[in-house]
């Protein structure tokens, strides 16, 4: 369908576009998408029953490639030559008006002759039906015959017998029989030709088949036993002159071969205005032809076999009457009138009319006299007496939409579409011709015959309904009168009432829901129709709205004995799950059985037969009894339990009957465990550490074999084996047997079972202590240390210091007090955070009264500064350059691992930290103190706390900037960083103050040790 929708959408195009492809189709669209929505396109999609996004859609997916086949022969080629012409003749393709059913109408939509359309929707389904004139850019009829460049051997065509010689002609001798030879013979100014053994032979002015006789004459005198073949092989050359209303006139040389066609074609044609009804060839001053070459084109005439001779002149003259002809016929084009033509003769030059062109109001535009312009309108039996003027515009209109002699049936029918009547026949008798073959011929399934529709276009121009009984109309109780244009509705059960069904519900059924229903369908119908997954109970409920008073009405059906119960429309059936009303009640047995089982109950079951289901006892089973939990519920409705021990020493297992959810329990034999074999353990230094089955009289030389043996960190001297027994109270105890003995003796210690065996590593083996030791010593790097090593062991083991340690403020950091000091900081740092949140979340009047926002903003700038420095674990020492003397020192500390020291170089500075304005380093003057250096950096900071200020020593020590309320300050030495803290109001907690002090102090510290020494 699209396809035949995309065919008609070309036609239409075609008329707009003068013969476009599909290529140029989606490039016209494609550059002007609002060509879909012309009056001409919708009413070519309406035709179609397709949309503008279907045909797009379709355009973009439809793609088509020309491929050309250049024809070939020995000796002719021709060439159309399209871009020479102005313009292609527009060959609209003929449609046809068929009363045959339209294939676009679609069932799934509902049929509805009352749909509601808009004013926008009536007026685009009045524009279908309107005829607009489509004007197309029409060129003459005769050009595209000038385009064929006929380039074609002359020698390879006949020559006629009346063909004049002339100077320049190549003839072609062959001799053959007695002798063979071949000679070119060519025609002389004197006209004669020179033949070997002969001489020259006068043929010049003669006709081919006077010179062929004469030639053949000569040849024979010579070549006696001979035979000839004579042609012409080459013609020669003349020069005519064409003059007139030609698109090129001038002078042309062709061959002597040539007619007016040639030249015409050689020349390209008349101009817009030349005739081709009117040439003459001039020979001399007498007029030799006339001709006009609509007897080639429309009589197939001869046209003008006159050969043209040298200096022949050829004349077109200017086209008397051109008239143009467009719309609906076959050839529409402008075309060139003799003075007593008619728009007949105009309509049969066009090749005729379509066959859906109107012959009525047949449109002629004309020019009168150059002042005005006047429209005609006439029919076609009109026009063999209406003669055509110049300039005159045709114009044949299509069918319009009420010449119709059919109707269009819509709806529930095999074949929708348009259908021929008889005048003056009524619906009663269309339709019983209609159905001569049986319903089944022309309705489809569940056609509704209680009602039908007519919609008719009436006399005062308006759409009007009429509703019938289809059944009376069928059985000739009801006429009802139909007219062309007539749009007849059958409607579908479907379309009128909503689909008839049956719902079927439950959980075992594979696809619930609504069933189509047919008249007959039964119980059993509907539910083995929907699946069954599982066993359906035997009872079965339908409700029903087959009643009295529409109304549910439910009834419970055996589907046993009633399920061929016949169902009606709409009615709902629900299965149930048999075991829903029939419980498992399940039955287990457990412990001491090969298989631990739950099984459902089943009346009658004993003991023995859960027995046999869970394999039988164990090895390990107490045969003699075994204890049944059994549950039941008490009076008050309560869920109770008792044990019941069975003693199958006395009743047999057969015997016992069960009851639902007994749970049977098979126990071991006292003291046998859940391991029914003794086992030994061997672990530590082993290539592979096992449990093993215990041996009677197994020794630890086997345990070990087994183990793969010790492994090289083995330590052989001490082995250690924990034994376990049971004591008088009957509780099991541990033993721990340490043994030292030579590994040759390992063969005599005898095992217990459950043993287990541990060997011991090598004391030390693998064990790495490290300390790192950097600045200025003679060899800085990581060393491994003894446990026990002093640090000025690991002084000299560096080569000591050099000459440019500064001894005074060597860094010794330990990795146990850094991890000590960062816990401690990092909770007084989450103190203060805490802190600043409740503050944060207080009301303004709550700030006020706890502090200012200055001091949270100091506390801020605490936890600002605290996060760039984490403490590094400094302890403070003092060294001594005397290494001797510094061993007796408390300060030479034994070492551990991962410990590191730093000794700076010489260093001639102070640093001033902290609430400065110019926190940075000085140089060292022994003449100046802490309040000598904060001047030099600026002064206190606005946030800075004056009383607390305090120095750290270069080796780690800190004290406050003055030792006393009147003392003076303290002295300043090299390496020393002068501290100033924030200030902080204090008011409320001890507790945050603790936390503060020890934020600022720690990350004092390390600022110190970071940017004074260079540590890091």
């Amino acid at each position: 369908m699209f396809y035949r929708s995309l065919t008609f959408f070309t036609l239409l195009l075609t008329s707009l576009y003068a013969q476009p492809n599909m290529a140029q189709i989606q490039q016209a669209v494609s550059a002007n998408p609002a060509l879909l929505n012309t009056p001409q396109a919708k009413a070519a999609m309406a035709e179609k029953g397709v949309t503008v996004e279907q045909v797009k859609q379709k355009l973009s997916e439809t793609g088509t490639t020309v491929s050309t086949t250049e024809a070939t022969t020995e000796s002719a080629q021709n060439e159309i030559d399209m871009a020479e012409t102005e313009q292609k003749i527009d060959e609209n393709s003929a449609t046809t008006d068929e009363v045959v059913p339209k294939e676009n109408i679609s069932l799934t939509k509902r049929v509805n002759p009352f749909a509601y359309k808009t004013n926008a929707d009536l007026k685009n389904e009045l524009d279908t039906k309107q005829q607009s004139l489509i004007t197309t850019k029409l060129a003459r009829y005769s050009t595209s015959f000038f385009a064929n460049k006929n380039n074609i051997d002359i020698s390879s065509l006949p020559t006629p017998e009346n063909y004049l010689v002339s100077t320049g002609d190549v003839i072609r001798v062959h001799v053959y029989g007695d002798r063979n030879k071949e000679y070119s013979l060519t025609v002389k100014n004197d006209a004669t030709v020179e033949i070997e053994f002969i001489g020259p032979v006068k043929i010049g002015g003669l006709t081919f088949k006077d010179a062929k006789k004469s030639l053949q004459n000569k040849l024979k005198a010579h070549f006696k036993m001979s035979s000839f073949n004579i042609s012409m092989s080459n013609y020669s050359t003349i020069q005519v002159t064409l003059i007139g209303d030609v698109k090129s006139p001038g002078i042309y040389n062709l061959s002597s071969f040539s007619t007016v066609k040639d030249l015409l074609i050689a020349s390209h044609g008349v101009a817009q205005t030349g005739s081709v009804r009117d040439i003459t060839i001039r020979r001399g001053s007498k007029v030799i032809a006339k001709m006009d070459f609509y007897d080639l084109l429309f009589k197939a005439k001869q046209f003008s076999t006159t050969l043209l001779k040298q200096g022949d002149v050829i004349s077109v003259g200017k086209a008397k009457k051109l008239v143009s002809i467009d719309g609906f016929v076959n050839h529409a084009a402008i075309f060139e009138l003799n003075r007593d033509e008619t728009l007949s003769k105009l309509i049969e030059y066009a090749g005729g009319m379509k066959p859906n062109a109107s012959k009525h109001n047949i449109k002629i535009s004309r020019y009168s006299q150059n002042l005005k312009t006047e429209v005609l309108t006439v029919s076609y039996q009109e026009s063999k007496n209406i003669k055509m003027k110049d300039g005159d515009s045709i114009y044949i209109y299509p069918l319009d939409f009420t010449a119709k002699s059919s109707i269009n049936i819509y709806g529930n029918v095999i074949r929708p579409g348009a259908y021929r009547i008889v005048n003056g026949e009524t619906l009663n008798k269309f339709l019983s011709r209609s159905i001569k073959d049986g319903y089944k011929k022309f309705f489809l399934p569940h056609t509704y015959f209680e009602y039908g529709v007519i919609k008719s276009y009436s006399k005062d121009l308006t759409y009007k309904s009429k509703s019938f009984n289809l059944a009376n109309v069928l059985n000739g109780s009801e006429e009802v009168n139909i007219q062309a244009n007539d749009e007849l509705y059958i409607f579908n059960q479907n379309d009128i009432y909503t689909s008839s069904y049956v719902t079927t519900v439950g959980s075992l059924l594979i696809k619930s829901g609504k069933l189509n229903f047919l008249e007959g369908m039964t119980i059993e119908d509907a539910i083995n129709a929907s699946g069954i997954n599982g066993v359906v109970d035997d009872r079965v409920r339908v409700t029903t709205y087959n009643t009295d008073n529409f109304m549910p009405k439910t009834t419970f059906y055996s589907l046993k004995n009633e399920g061929n119960m016949k169902l009606s429309a709409y009615d709902e059936v629900e299965v149930y799950d048999y075991y829903s009303k029939h419980i498992l009640e399940p039955v287990s047995i457990s412990g001491e059985v090969v298989k631990n089982s739950t099984v459902y109950h089943e009346k009658g079951m004993t003991l023995q037969n859960i027995l046999d289901i869970a394999g039988g006892y164990t090895k390990k089973a107490y045969t003699k009894s075994l204890s049944i939990t059994r549950y039941y519920v008490d009076k008050t409705q309560t869920r109770q339990q008792k044990i019941i021990t069975v003693n199958l020493e006395n009743t047999q297992a057969k015997d016992v009957i069960l009851e639902p959810y007994d749970e049977i329990t098979v126990s071991p034999i006292l003291g046998w465990g859940a391991q029914d074999y003794e086992t030994v353990t061997i672990s530590g230094e082993v290539n592979n550490p096992i449990t093993v089955k215990y041996g009677k009289g197994m020794r630890l030389n086997d345990l070990l074999v087994m183990a793969q043996g010790l492994t090289k960190t083995a330590y052989t001297k001490k082995l250690e084996i924990i034994r376990y027994h049971i004591d008088k109270n009957q509780t099991r105890q541990r033993e721990v047997i340490v043994i030292e003995a030579p590994i040759k003796e390992y063969a005599n210690i005898t095992l217990d079972p459950y043993d287990e065996v541990r060997i011991f590593k090598i004391p030390k083996w693998g064990e790495k202590w490290s300390v790192t030791l950097g600045g200025e010593v003679k060899f800085p790097g990581t060393y491994t240390i003894d446990n026990g090593e002093k640090l000025s062991s690991i002084i000299k083991r560096a080569g000591g210091y050099t000459d440019n340690a500064f001894i005074e403020a060597a860094v010794f950091t330990r990795e146990s007090i850094r991890a000590n000091q960062i816990q401690q900081y990092n909770q007084s740092l989450s103190r203060i955070k805490r802190q600043l949140a409740v503050f944060n979340a207080m009301p303004a009047n709550s700030k006020a009264a706890v502090g200012s926002a200055a001091t949270m903003d100091s506390l801020n700038e605490v936890v600002k500064e605290a996060e760039k420095y984490q403490p590094i674990g400094r302890i403070s020492i003092e060294l001594d350059a005397n290494l001797t003397e510094f061993e007796q020192s408390p300060f030479n500390v034994t070492l551990k691992d991962k410990d590191s020291i730093f000794i700076p170089g010489n260093i001639d500075t102070v640093t001033v930290f902290g609430e400065v304005f110019n926190p940075t380093s000085f140089v060292y003057n022994e003449n100046k103190d802490s309040y000598d250096y904060i001047e030099m950096a600026s002064g206190l900071a606005r946030a800075a706390d004056e009383s607390r200020i305090y120095v750290i020593h270069a080796n780690g020590t800190s004290e406050p900037a003055t030792s006393g309320l009147f003392s003076s300050s303290i002295d300043i030495q090299r390496g020393d960083t002068v501290v100033v803290p924030i200030y902080v109001k204090e008011y409320n907690t001890l507790e945050l103050w603790d936390s503060v002090a020890k934020i600022m102090s720690s990350f004092a510290l390390t600022a110190a040790a970071v940017n004074s020494l260079g540590v890091i």
